[in-house]
C-alpha cells in the first residue's frame, strides 16, 4: 500500500468510530492519530507515539480480515446459487451418487463425543449438510488406511515384499502403480483439508433425513438438505 492509501484507510477506519460505543483502547487509538475534525494529525507526541503506531497496524489488519470475510461470503454465496431443497425426504443415494463440494466444517461436543458438521454444496448449488461422528480428515484417513492395508497384502502375497520395496523395484506392476498413486493422492487431500482447501467427493450411501431452514447471524435464511448415514467415495481436489 502507498502512503496515500494508508492515510485514506486510517481516516475511513477511525473517523466513523463511535466514541460512546467503542472500546477504551479503540478510543485511544482513534484520538492518537485524528484531530477533532477527523483529519490525520500533523504531529504526534512522544507520549502517544506507541498507540499511534499500533493504530496503523490495527486498521490495516482489521480491514484485511473484513475483506477476506467479504470474499469468503461472496464465494460461499456464489456456490449456493440455488436456494432450494434437494430431493425428497427419504431419498437414498445408493445407486444414485451425489457429487458435492465440501465448503466448510465445524464441530461441537455432546455426551456421546464430538459431532462434526459437513457443510457441502452439490453441482446445482443446493446446500447439503451432514452431521457425523467422523471428521472429513478422519474419513479420508480411514479410506487411506484401508487402501494401504489392501496394498500391503497385495505386495506380501504376490511379491513377498513391502510397499517401499515395491516402489523401488516393481513400479511396472499396473495394479500397484494405480493403487500407490491413489494412496498418494489421498495424502494430498488430507493436506488440503488441513489447509481448508475445498475438496469434492461423491455421496454413494445414506439418505435425506429432513429439509430445514437455517438462519445465520445476519438474519439470512438458507434452505438446507440434511443427510444421514452417508458413505462417501471418489475424493478429488
Amino acid at each position: 500500500m502507498t502512503n496515500e492509501q494508508i492515510k485514506t484507510l486510517l481516516i475511513d477506519f477511525y473517523k466513523n468510530m463511535d466514541d460512546d460505543t467503542c472500546t477504551l483502547f479503540d478510543f485511544n487509538m482513534k484520538h492518537a492519530i485524528l484531530d477533532n475534525k477527523g483529519n490525520l494529525k500533523s504531529y504526534i507526541s512522544e507520549k502517544t507515539l506507541g498507540v499511534a503506531l499500533y493504530s496503523v497496524f490495527n486498521a490495516i489488519n482489521k480491514t484485511r480480515k473484513e475483506e477476506e470475510k467479504r470474499l469468503r461470503t461472496e464465494k460461499l454465496n456464489a456456490l449456493h446459487e440455488k436456494d432450494e431443497f434437494f430431493g425428497e425426504v427419504g431419498y437414498k443415494f445408493k445407486g444414485h451418487p451425489l457429487h458435492v463440494t465440501l465448503t466448510r466444517t465445524a464441530s461441537y461436543e455432546t455426551d456421546f463425543g464430538t459431532t462434526f458438521i459437513w457443510n457441502m454444496v452439490n453441482d446445482e448449488g443446493n446446500i447439503i449438510v451432514w452431521k457425523s461422528s467422523c471428521s472429513p480428515y478422519g474419513n479420508v484417513t480411514i479410506e487411506l488406511n484401508r487402501k494401504k492395508e489392501e496394498l500391503r497384502n497385495y505386495c506380501r502375497d504376490n511379491f513377498n515384499c513391502s510397499i517401499n520395496e515395491m516402489r523401488e523395484s516393481h513400479m511396472d506392476d499396473e495394479r500397484f502403480a494405480t493403487s500407490i498413486k491413489y494412496c498418494d493422492y489421498l495424502a494430498e487431500i488430507q493436506k488440503a483439508i488441513e489447509n481448508n482447501i475445498p475438496i469434492s467427493f461423491d455421496i454413494v450411501g445414506g439418505s435425506i433425513k429432513e429439509h430445514k431452514v437455517y438462519t445465520d447471524r445476519n438474519g439470512v435464511n438458507y434452505k438446507q438438505t440434511m443427510v444421514t448415514r452417508c458413505k462417501i467415495d471418489n475424493f478429488t481436489l
